[in-house]
């Protein structure tokens, strides 16, 4: 197995064995304080939704998705395009997603 020491003390310098665990990368990765170990620890989406089964997918970049947000935000979309359609706007001068 490829493991990694975790400095249980977060400070990189240190050596005492007490302070020291080998574990896997993706274990160290997750117990840092990186954008990754952040991110993993979030129960729910900026708005507030709970980042669970049945609301959350994974985009193509791996990042999870709220769907309650991802459905708001396509439906605002659709709303504005309507309203440009409705007022003559060419498609080509419709900046949508502002």
């Amino acid at each position: 197995d490829d493991l990694t020491i975790d400095h249980l003390c977060y400070t990189p310098a240190c050596v005492n064995p007490a302070h020291l665990e080998p574990v896997p990368m993706g274990i160290n990765v997750l117990r840092g304080t990186g954008p990754t170990a952040i991110n993993a620890r979030k129960t729910q989406c900026k708005r507030g939704h709970p980042f669970g089964e049945a609301n959350t997918r994974m985009n193509s970049k791996g990042q999870r998705v709220c769907r309650l947000c991802e459905r708001a935000a396509n439906q605002e979309i659709y709303r504005r395009r309507q309203e440009a359609k409705a007022l003559g706007i060419p498609p080509n001068f419709r900046n949508l997603h502002s």
